[in-house]
Protein backbone atom coordinates (compact mmCIF):
# COMPACT_ATOMS: atom_id res chain seq x y z
CA UNK A 1 0.00 0.00 0.00
CA UNK A 2 3.05 2.94 0.81
CA UNK A 3 4.35 2.00 -2.08
CA UNK A 4 1.06 2.33 -4.42
CA UNK A 5 0.51 5.51 -2.29
CA UNK A 6 3.98 7.00 -3.25
CA UNK A 7 3.49 6.06 -6.71
CA UNK A 8 0.21 8.14 -6.77
CA UNK A 9 1.99 11.16 -5.19
CA UNK A 10 0.07 10.90 -1.60
CA UNK A 11 3.54 10.48 -0.22
CA UNK A 12 1.93 11.73 3.72
CA UNK A 13 -0.43 8.23 3.26
CA UNK A 14 2.83 6.32 1.86
CA UNK A 15 4.93 7.78 5.10
CA UNK A 16 1.97 6.87 7.53
CA UNK A 17 1.93 3.45 6.49
CA UNK A 18 5.62 2.90 6.53
CA UNK A 19 5.67 4.27 9.70
CA UNK A 20 3.25 1.75 11.10
CA UNK A 21 4.84 -0.80 9.48
CA UNK A 22 7.97 -0.60 11.08
CA UNK A 23 6.77 -1.88 14.96
CA UNK A 24 5.04 -4.83 12.98
CA UNK A 25 7.87 -5.91 11.49
CA UNK A 26 9.88 -5.42 14.42
CA UNK A 27 7.34 -7.86 16.62
CA UNK A 28 7.40 -10.58 13.68
CA UNK A 29 11.59 -10.21 13.94
CA UNK A 30 11.38 -10.45 10.28
CA UNK A 31 14.71 -8.31 9.64
CA UNK A 32 14.65 -8.80 5.93
CA UNK A 33 10.88 -7.11 5.88
CA UNK A 34 12.20 -4.63 8.06
CA UNK A 35 15.42 -3.61 6.13
CA UNK A 36 13.02 -2.97 3.12
CA UNK A 37 10.51 -1.12 5.10
CA UNK A 38 13.41 0.94 6.73
CA UNK A 39 14.97 1.63 3.26
CA UNK A 40 11.93 2.18 1.51
CA UNK A 41 10.98 5.21 4.69
CA UNK A 42 14.40 6.44 3.81
CA UNK A 43 13.45 7.76 0.29
CA UNK A 44 11.36 9.98 1.82
CA UNK A 45 13.47 12.44 3.07
CA UNK A 46 15.26 15.22 1.29
CA UNK A 47 18.61 15.15 0.15
CA UNK A 48 19.08 18.58 0.06
CA UNK A 49 17.99 19.23 3.92
CA UNK A 50 20.86 18.98 6.36
CA UNK A 51 18.92 17.60 8.63
CA UNK A 52 16.53 15.15 6.79
CA UNK A 53 19.81 13.82 5.13
CA UNK A 54 21.14 12.59 8.45
CA UNK A 55 17.85 10.98 9.16
CA UNK A 56 18.17 9.64 5.78
CA UNK A 57 21.94 8.56 6.47
CA UNK A 58 20.97 6.73 9.87
CA UNK A 59 17.67 5.12 8.83
CA UNK A 60 19.72 3.47 5.47
CA UNK A 61 22.32 2.20 8.43
CA UNK A 62 19.77 0.69 9.81
CA UNK A 63 18.22 -0.78 6.90
CA UNK A 64 22.15 -2.21 6.18
CA UNK A 65 22.25 -3.85 9.21
CA UNK A 66 18.72 -5.65 8.71
CA UNK A 67 19.95 -7.38 5.65
CA UNK A 68 23.30 -8.00 7.03
CA UNK A 69 21.53 -10.21 10.14
CA UNK A 70 19.13 -11.55 7.59
CA UNK A 71 21.78 -13.04 4.93
CA UNK A 72 20.39 -10.96 1.89
CA UNK A 73 23.32 -9.83 0.46
CA UNK A 74 21.81 -7.94 -3.11
CA UNK A 75 19.56 -6.05 -0.38
CA UNK A 76 22.68 -5.19 1.69
CA UNK A 77 25.14 -4.29 -1.29
CA UNK A 78 21.86 -1.81 -2.93
CA UNK A 79 21.71 -0.34 0.34
CA UNK A 80 25.28 0.19 0.83
CA UNK A 81 25.42 1.67 -2.82
CA UNK A 82 22.73 4.17 -1.81
CA UNK A 83 24.78 5.30 1.39
CA UNK A 84 27.47 5.84 -0.38
CA UNK A 85 25.76 8.42 -2.69
CA UNK A 86 24.52 10.03 0.46
CA UNK A 87 27.84 10.39 2.10
CA UNK A 88 28.87 12.26 -1.21
CA UNK A 89 25.95 14.16 -0.86
CA UNK A 90 27.08 15.01 2.45
CA UNK A 91 31.37 15.77 1.46
CA UNK A 92 32.41 12.73 3.63
CA UNK A 93 33.98 11.42 0.65
CA UNK A 94 36.40 9.13 3.17
CA UNK A 95 33.45 7.12 4.49
CA UNK A 96 31.48 7.09 0.88
CA UNK A 97 34.09 5.36 -0.53
CA UNK A 98 34.67 2.88 2.23
CA UNK A 99 30.84 1.54 1.93
CA UNK A 100 31.07 1.96 -1.56
CA UNK A 101 33.79 -0.58 -2.05
CA UNK A 102 32.49 -2.84 0.37
CA UNK A 103 28.80 -2.94 -1.83
CA UNK A 104 31.37 -3.44 -4.97
CA UNK A 105 33.18 -6.28 -3.92
CA UNK A 106 29.71 -7.94 -2.26
CA UNK A 107 27.99 -7.44 -5.51
CA UNK A 108 31.23 -9.30 -7.38
CA UNK A 109 30.48 -12.12 -4.46
CA UNK A 110 27.17 -13.06 -6.22
CA UNK A 111 28.00 -12.77 -9.35
CA UNK A 112 25.69 -9.18 -9.39
CA UNK A 113 26.48 -8.02 -13.14
CA UNK A 114 24.17 -4.72 -13.03
CA UNK A 115 27.21 -2.74 -10.52
CA UNK A 116 27.53 0.29 -12.98
CA UNK A 117 25.56 2.59 -10.77
CA UNK A 118 28.30 1.60 -7.98
CA UNK A 119 31.30 2.28 -10.53
CA UNK A 120 29.73 5.41 -10.88
CA UNK A 121 29.90 6.54 -7.59
CA UNK A 122 33.66 5.68 -6.87
CA UNK A 123 34.45 7.28 -10.07
CA UNK A 124 32.73 10.56 -8.99
CA UNK A 125 34.76 10.61 -5.17
CA UNK A 126 38.07 10.00 -6.85
CA UNK A 127 37.01 12.75 -9.34
CA UNK A 128 36.13 14.91 -6.53
CA UNK A 129 39.55 14.33 -4.82
CA UNK A 130 41.02 15.33 -8.12
CA UNK A 131 42.11 11.50 -8.84
CA UNK A 132 41.38 11.82 -12.35
CA UNK A 133 42.93 8.83 -13.65
CA UNK A 134 41.34 6.68 -11.01
CA UNK A 135 37.72 8.14 -11.62
CA UNK A 136 38.63 7.74 -15.78
CA UNK A 137 39.09 4.05 -14.66
CA UNK A 138 36.24 3.32 -12.70
CA UNK A 139 34.11 5.41 -15.12
CA UNK A 140 35.44 3.04 -17.47
CA UNK A 141 34.54 0.40 -15.74
CA UNK A 142 31.05 1.37 -15.45
CA UNK A 143 30.56 2.15 -19.00
CA UNK A 144 31.65 -1.34 -19.91
CA UNK A 145 28.95 -3.09 -17.37
CA UNK A 146 26.48 -1.01 -18.36
CA UNK A 147 26.95 -2.34 -22.13
CA UNK A 148 27.20 -5.89 -20.54
CA UNK A 149 23.95 -5.92 -19.86
CA UNK A 150 22.59 -4.14 -22.47
CA UNK A 151 21.56 -0.49 -20.91
CA UNK A 152 20.18 2.34 -22.42
CA UNK A 153 18.80 4.53 -20.11
CA UNK A 154 20.08 8.09 -19.46
CA UNK A 155 22.04 6.17 -17.24
CA UNK A 156 24.55 5.63 -20.18
CA UNK A 157 24.42 9.29 -21.20
CA UNK A 158 25.88 10.01 -17.50
CA UNK A 159 28.59 7.76 -17.60
CA UNK A 160 29.70 8.75 -21.36
CA UNK A 161 29.71 12.38 -20.09
CA UNK A 162 31.58 11.50 -16.91
CA UNK A 163 34.57 10.02 -19.18
CA UNK A 164 34.32 12.98 -21.70
CA UNK A 165 34.93 15.49 -19.26
CA UNK A 166 37.36 13.63 -17.24
CA UNK A 167 39.66 13.41 -20.54
CA UNK A 168 38.96 17.45 -20.79
CA UNK A 169 40.66 17.76 -17.64
CA UNK A 170 43.27 15.49 -18.49
CA UNK A 171 43.88 17.57 -21.62
CA UNK A 172 43.17 14.81 -24.01
CA UNK A 173 40.48 16.36 -25.95
CA UNK A 174 41.18 13.89 -28.60
CA UNK A 175 39.88 11.17 -26.70
CA UNK A 176 36.84 13.12 -25.08
CA UNK A 177 34.99 13.45 -28.59
CA UNK A 178 34.19 10.21 -29.22
CA UNK A 179 32.86 9.72 -26.02
CA UNK A 180 30.33 13.28 -25.74
CA UNK A 181 29.20 12.31 -29.20
CA UNK A 182 28.03 8.79 -27.72
CA UNK A 183 26.24 11.42 -25.09
CA UNK A 184 25.01 13.68 -27.96
CA UNK A 185 23.54 10.05 -29.66
CA UNK A 186 21.63 9.32 -26.18
CA UNK A 187 20.83 12.34 -25.18
CA UNK A 188 19.07 13.13 -28.77
CA UNK A 189 17.39 9.59 -28.32
CA UNK A 190 15.56 11.36 -24.88
CA UNK A 191 15.18 15.09 -27.11
CA UNK A 192 16.77 16.49 -23.96
CA UNK A 193 17.55 19.93 -25.93
CA UNK A 194 19.53 21.54 -23.25
CA UNK A 195 21.57 18.68 -22.61
CA UNK A 196 21.70 18.26 -26.76
CA UNK A 197 23.18 21.61 -26.61
CA UNK A 198 25.30 21.70 -24.08
CA UNK A 199 27.06 18.53 -24.69
CA UNK A 200 27.66 20.07 -28.52
CA UNK A 201 29.42 22.83 -26.87
CA UNK A 202 31.87 20.74 -25.00
CA UNK A 203 32.50 18.36 -27.91
CA UNK A 204 33.25 21.86 -30.31
CA UNK A 205 35.48 22.75 -27.77
CA UNK A 206 37.70 19.38 -27.64
CA UNK A 207 37.47 19.88 -31.49
CA UNK A 208 38.92 23.26 -31.24
CA UNK A 209 42.08 21.99 -29.07
CA UNK A 210 42.84 19.33 -31.61
CA UNK A 211 42.09 21.68 -34.85
CA UNK A 212 39.43 19.80 -36.54
CA UNK A 213 37.51 22.78 -37.45
CA UNK A 214 35.67 20.91 -40.45
CA UNK A 215 34.24 18.40 -38.20
CA UNK A 216 33.31 21.26 -35.56
CA UNK A 217 31.33 22.82 -38.06
CA UNK A 218 29.44 19.88 -39.10
CA UNK A 219 28.85 19.02 -35.74
CA UNK A 220 27.33 22.45 -35.21
CA UNK A 221 25.44 23.04 -38.61
CA UNK A 222 23.75 19.39 -37.50
CA UNK A 223 22.90 19.70 -34.32
CA UNK A 224 21.60 23.40 -34.98
CA UNK A 225 19.72 22.53 -38.22
CA UNK A 226 17.61 19.43 -36.14
CA UNK A 227 16.84 21.48 -32.90
CA UNK A 228 15.49 24.95 -32.31
CA UNK A 229 18.02 26.35 -29.58
CA UNK A 230 16.92 26.30 -25.93
CA UNK A 231 15.23 30.41 -24.98
CA UNK A 232 18.19 32.78 -23.36
CA UNK A 233 20.78 35.18 -24.95
CA UNK A 234 23.27 32.60 -23.48
CA UNK A 235 22.91 29.79 -26.01
CA UNK A 236 22.95 32.51 -28.79
CA UNK A 237 25.83 34.24 -27.82
CA UNK A 238 27.86 30.93 -27.33
CA UNK A 239 26.68 29.81 -31.35
CA UNK A 240 27.45 32.60 -32.59
CA UNK A 241 30.87 32.61 -30.86
CA UNK A 242 31.75 29.05 -32.28
CA UNK A 243 30.47 29.64 -35.52
CA UNK A 244 33.20 32.72 -35.33
CA UNK A 245 35.96 30.43 -34.35
CA UNK A 246 35.31 28.07 -36.55
CA UNK A 247 35.31 30.37 -39.38
CA UNK A 248 38.46 31.76 -38.28
CA UNK A 249 39.97 28.50 -38.50
CA UNK A 250 38.95 27.55 -41.61
CA UNK A 251 39.93 30.58 -43.12
CA UNK A 252 36.55 31.54 -43.77
CA UNK A 253 36.81 35.42 -42.40
CA UNK A 254 33.40 36.51 -44.76
CA UNK A 255 31.44 33.58 -43.34
CA UNK A 256 32.09 34.33 -39.90
CA UNK A 257 31.58 38.36 -40.30
CA UNK A 258 28.25 37.53 -40.05
CA UNK A 259 28.63 36.08 -36.59
CA UNK A 260 30.30 39.03 -35.09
Amino acid sequence: KSYYSKETKNEQLAIQLLEQAIPLANKQNDKWLLGEILFERSNHYSYSDSAELAKRIGMVQQAVSCFEKSGAVKQKARCLSMLGDLFVQKGDLDKALTVLQTSLKLCESIQDSGVQGVYVLIGQVYVMRGNYEEGLKYNLLALQSAENVGDTSIQLCQINNAIGVIFINLMKHDKAIPYLLAVLKVSEKYSEKPSIYLIAFNASACYVKVNKAALDKKLLDEITAKYAQPDGPQTNSQVAQLYTDIYTRLKQFDNGQVYC
